[in-house]
This record gives C-alpha cells, sequence and structure tokens, in this order.
C-alpha cells in the first residue's frame, strides 16, 4: 500500500473516533482531537505520517482552535460544536486528499 493510502486508512480509523460535537467529547481519551484520535485507533503504519500531516498543516504541534484564531477567525465563533464540526470537515478533505 501506497504511503499516501496508509496516511488516508489512518484518517479514516480516526472519523468514528473523533467526537463529532461537545458532548461526545471525552476527557478520558481526548477524543475531541484529530491526533488523539489517530492514537486511538487501530496502530496502522500511516498513523503517524497522518499526524505528522496535522501538525505540518498546523504549522506544528497545536489545536485547530489556536489555528483559527491566528486565521482571524473570531473567539466566539469557536465553541466546541462549531470546532468539531470543522475538525470532521477538515478530516474529511485530508481523506479526499490522500485517497486520491
Amino acid at each position: 500500500m501506497s504511503a499516501n493510502k496508509e496516511i488516508a486508512e489512518a484518517f479514516k480509523r480516526a472519523v468514528p473516533i473523533l467526537a463529532r460535537n461537545e458532548s461526545e467529547c471525552s476527557w478520558l481519551n481526548w477524543n475531541e482531537y484529530i491526533c488523539h484520535s489517530l492514537e486511538l485507533s487501530t496502530p496502522l503504519a500511516g498513523a503517524m505520517a497522518a499526524r505528522n500531516v496535522i501538525h505540518t498543516r498546523l504549522n506544528g504541534p497545536g489545536s485547530v482552535v489556536t489555528w483559527l484564531l491566528k486565521q482571524g477567525i473570531p473567539a466566539e465563533d469557536l465553541t466546541k460544536d462549531n470546532v468539531q464540526a470543522y475538525r470532521h470537515r477538515w478530516l474529511q478533505e485530508l481523506i479526499r486528499e490522500f485517497s486520491a
């Protein structure tokens, strides 16, 4: 399997683990974050590479919230539900990108 396909597969496996909204966020397993969802998914060769993609896109380890604030998104718009929805949309885009 190619490296991109392994990355896409890792992202796909993270989707059902990643919380969809605030009520699904669990502080016990940190399923609010894409990188942690990757770690909680079945270990794959592409999981570390997928995590590196996330860090590269965020300009280093950090959160989507920090990145969105730097992009000029008002803090009041960054509710937990809105951020989780954004994370899921971004994850779907990454799956499409690395599946191509």
